[in-house]
């Protein structure tokens, strides 16, 4: 599915030439949804993780922007491979605190345009995408 899309020296990583065609394939195979927010993907832009390096989804720009701030925050209480149980704790309600925090930064993200019930939903989809273990799922690595 990415080879195409591929370095020729480096089969394991993306193309900076093939960037754009990588792009409008996975939008296709996203059903030109955003994962996180369900909207249309109106600003996309490949999310990769920087820590492995690998591409995982293709991302609205601000959605991109939230993942960069939920990452930061975070970071600063829990290891990478902990967020997904610590944002379902978030979820149901015992991290007052660092829920507020999310929610702002999000907020912020998004013009002060953001309700509740979609954050909820947001926090749900980035429980989710925070285990997925693209790196396992021979997706590329980002040409940077």
């Amino acid at each position: 599915m990415f080879e195409p899309y591929a370095q020729k020296r480096n089969p394991a990583k993306l193309a900076q030439r093939s960037a754009s065609d990588y792009r409008k394939m996975m939008i296709a195979e996203q059903d030109g949804r955003d994962f996180i927010t369900g909207s249309p993907l109106t600003d996309p832009v490949i999310d990769h993780d920087h820590r492995t390096g690998h591409c995982r989804l293709i991302l609205n720009r601000v959605t991109n922007a939230i993942e960069g701030d939920f990452n930061l925050i975070l970071s600063r209480v829990a290891y990478r491979e902990d967020f997904t149980p610590l944002l379902w704790e978030v979820y149901f309600g015992f991290h007052d605190t660092l829920y507020d925090e999310l929610y702002n930064a999000a907020l912020e993200r998004r013009n002060g345009y953001l309700k509740e019930h979609h954050f909820r939903f947001i926090l749900k989809q980035f429980a989710v995408y925070y285990a997925v273990r693209f790196d396992h799922l021979n997706h590329l690595e980002y040409y940077r």
